[in-house]
């Protein structure tokens, strides 16, 4: 055991081994760092595609901003030119619409005015254009009877006045029934 030859032969071997050991372990390093790319990108694409339609909607209705006085003429019943509407569920359950306009909310109904205590749409609501559109929706129903419209809009005010006008419509799609 002590011959350098039999010596050479065993640090060789070991060496060897060493060496197919280090390699081997540089393969699976890289094949598990690979993995780990591929993993990541397909986990970042599922991600983006489940994303992207609710993203691009919110996205095409800010550019199209559907909610303006040109799509409803007449029966606009808003001092603005236009708002973006959003729609959120309150813990009611009831849906809590709220117009930005100029980077300022405004509720459009009591449920979005008591869970979020954003102001009321007064500085924006145009009393008479909302009043006729009342009163035409209410021309629309055999039960209904024409009130002009006073203070604060609840719930009931929002379905009344607007519900189904094109705006009431408009909103509907938007927000859900």
């Amino acid at each position: 055991m002590s011959e350098p030859a039999f010596i050479e032969k065993w640090e060789a071997y070991f060496k060897k081994a060493r060496d197919e050991e280090f390699v081997k372990n540089q393969k699976a390093t890289k094949t598990r760092a690979i993995g780990l790319i591929v993993l990541l990108t397909i986990l970042g694409t599922l991600i983006g595609v489940i994303r992207s339609p609710e993203e691009s909607f919110n996205k095409n209705i800010a550019k199209q901003n559907i909610f303006s006085k040109d799509n409803f003429g007449e029966n606009w019943p808003f001092k603005v030119d236009s708002f973006e509407l959003k729609c959120m569920k309150a813990q009611n359950g009831l849906w809590k619409y709220v117009a930005n306009v100029d980077g300022k909310s405004y509720s459009l109904n009591s449920t979005a005015k008591f869970n979020s205590d954003y102001p009321y749409p007064d500085e924006i609501l145009d009393t008479n254009g909302l009043n006729n559109l009342r009163k035409l929706e209410a021309s629309k129903s055999n039960w209904r009877e024409f009130e002009p419209f006073e203070g604060p809009l609840n719930i009931n005010d929002m379905n009344y006045t607007i519900g189904n006008s094109s705006l009431g419509k408009a909103m509907d799609d938007i927000c859900g029934d």
